[in-house]
């Protein structure tokens, strides 16, 4: 997590000066966010302990965390695309690239990967060293 958020962190302010910009909180933001948003399904699996109801919605909707939100063909674009609609280019540019270098540093080493291909493609991709 605190991998993900420097990593936002660093491409905003990379972005920010490529662009020109002296400094902008809304970019920073976004690369925080834009790191952070593909783990928000990790909450059903938290909630599904404290909360009574959401059994049923976890169990229909996912089996595993990484499941609902980790398919970044899609998850990629239809954010980068709603953040350019309502803040601009620059803050879609560092959302698209922040969200994209978390699904690259879910496939390093750990856990089973992600679905990179989703709607094309349903196996998980991980990069694990050999041996």
């Amino acid at each position: 997590m605190f991998f993900d958020i420097g990593i936002g962190l660093l491409i905003a302010s990379i972005v920010g000066m490529i662009v020109n910009v002296d400094f902008s909180w809304v970019l920073l933001v976004m690369g925080i966010t834009g790191s952070l948003w593909p783990d928000i399904d990790f909450l059903l699996y938290v909630g599904n302990r404290y909360v009574r109801g959401l059994r049923p919605l976890v169990d229909r909707w996912s089996t595993n965390h990484r499941d609902l939100l980790h398919r970044p063909l899609v998850a990629v674009s239809t954010t980068a695309f709603l953040v350019w609609i309502f803040f601009g280019h620059q803050e879609a540019i560092v959302f698209g690239f922040v969200t994209t270098a978390h699904f690259i540093h879910d496939t390093i080493g750990h856990g089973w990967g992600i679905r990179f291909l989703w709607p094309i493609d349903n196996r998980f991709y991980c990069y694990r060293p050999v041996g």
